[in-house]
């Protein structure tokens, strides 16, 4: 549960992302991000992976075992909560490396428009790809707008192009034949 998603108006079930470790993934990100089903990630210590947290949210919220929003804490985990993490290790002097997200649907075609959530997946993808030298903020192209207009509005640019523009342009022409058989 986020106090901060019901902020931007999102369901409180929503994690906002907007808290960024350092690392090469989300190096000069200061996007925020937007997680629908976000899912707290904890791992046992131990093992030769080297694990670096990529994205805690809910500073002011918990993890709802229950799904009340109303915190129980005998049951709930208060935040902040990681629900991203990057993963490498050296095996045979090469590197493997997996970014692992507590939440499968943010880079779905319904979300991934959210925020910075298409910025985040390609500097994962990136990252992943050993290609660090690409990651970046990707140039934002314009988005679509809608124009909404009032009733009255409609009528007149409907009056405008069915009567106004037609008689206009018949008055020039008749002006311009008038002109022309006088001269």
């Amino acid at each position: 549960i986020d106090p901060a998603a019901t902020e931007m108006r999102a369901p409180a079930t929503w994690s906002i992302g907007a808290s960024y470790t350092p690392h090469p993934i989300t190096r000069n990100f200061n996007l925020i991000t937007a997680f629908p089903g976000a899912r707290r990630l904890a791992w046992n210590e131990g093992g030769d992976w080297q694990r670096h947290a990529l994205i805690e949210v809910a500073a002011r919220g918990w993890v709802s075992r229950s799904g009340k929003p109303k915190f129980d804490k005998a049951h709930d985990t208060p935040g902040p909560v990681v629900i991203a993490t990057a993963l490498q290790r050296n095996v045979q002097d090469r590197e493997q490396r997996i970014v692992v997200v507590g939440d499968g649907a943010f880079l779905s075609n319904s979300f991934a428009g959210n925020g910075g959530n298409i910025d985040l997946g390609v500097n994962m993808v990136n990252w992943l790809a050993g290609e660090e030298s690409l990651i970046t903020l990707q140039p934002r192209g314009s988005k679509d707008s809608n124009l909404t207009l009032s009733k009255t509005q409609l009528g007149i640019i409907g009056i405008g192009f069915l009567f106004v523009l037609p008689l206009g342009l018949m008055c020039w022409g008749i002006f311009l034949w008038w002109k022309r058989r006088r001269a």
